[in-house]
């Protein structure tokens, strides 16, 4: 769980990496020394008002205070990319519902079908033991269960998997584009665009299903090891929707849900902040 504060400024700073809850998206002149001195205020009038100073201490409320050191703002990257992504992210949301007319990947339609087909005829879903409470099977039937449901699982992975790895590349994708908006160096780029087929095919060899994501490709060996904290940082920036602009300063909180709420309006107020919760 993380807290960050985004906040525009002039300077780069190294990543660093911290837990934290909230995130402040924010658009200001200010240096990171300003920023945090402007905390420092806020935080020592909160703790008098609330008449115990001594619990709120800077490190124990604040953590890292640095600028971002990369974009991430869809509406910079490659419009066919993105279109992409999102497409595969939809279909991959089981809580989004298409229109008329909203596109699905072929290979989600397919899918959707084929697990349809499964749950009317795969004996873990029609046998008469799937009806009986837990504690009602005898120990054959009990093993019985299990063996169908690690087959049905096996199943279903395989009839996901077709789809899961072409969401895979287009997150894949994502994050070459996000290497070039960023503007890493070439070799960089060609390095990890190089990278893409195997990682895919072996999504493919092992039926991964519907949900590996990114983190294939970070993981895999071939990754270079001084691009595992951009990709971390994708990781970020991607899993929680952060947009980040370029000069944004990242306040991170020194522990999960440690910024008091009540300060959440006047970081708004005097950071001009958007607030995401993501812890």
């Amino acid at each position: 769980m993380k807290s960050v504060i985004v906040i525009n400024t002039h300077s780069f700073v190294d990543l660093i990496t911290n837990s934290s809850s909230e995130l402040f998206v924010c658009n200001t002149k200010k240096t990171t020394d300003m920023v945090r001195d402007l905390l420092q205020k806020l935080l020592n009038a909160h703790g008098e008002l609330q008449g115990n100073f001594d619990r709120y201490q800077f490190s124990s409320v604040f953590g890292t205070i640095e600028e971002a050191p990369y974009i991430f703002d869809l509406d910079k990257f490659d419009e066919t990319v993105v279109e992409s992504y999102k497409l595969y992210q939809r279909a991959g949301d089981s809580s989004h519902r298409f229109g008329p007319g909203q596109s699905r990947p072929s290979s989600f339609v397919e899918a959707i079908a084929a697990e349809e087909d499964i749950q009317r005829t795969h004996p873990y879903y029609t046998n008469p033991i799937n009806r009986k409470p837990w504690d009602k099977r005898t120990v054959t039937e009990a093993a019985q269960m299990d063996t169908w449901g690690k087959d049905c699982r096996l199943q279903e992975s395989i009839i996901w998997t077709k789809f899961g790895a072409e969401k895979l590349e287009t997150e894949m994708q994502l994050f070459v584009n996000f290497l070039q908006v960023n503007n890493f160096p070439l070799v960089d780029i060609a390095s990890v665009q190089a990278l893409i087929p195997g990682v895919v095919a072996d999504y493919i060899k092992n039926n991964y299903g519907k949900w590996g994501g990114v983190d294939n490709l970070f993981r895999d060996v071939g990754f270079p090891a001084h691009l595992q904290p951009v990709g971390e940082r994708f990781n970020e920036y991607e899993s929680w929707g952060i947009r980040v602009a370029s000069g944004n300063i990242l306040i991170y909180s020194a522990d999960d849900n440690s910024v008091p709420y009540e300060l959440f309006d006047l970081i708004n107020l005097y950071l001009t902040s958007t607030r995401y919760h993501i812890g």
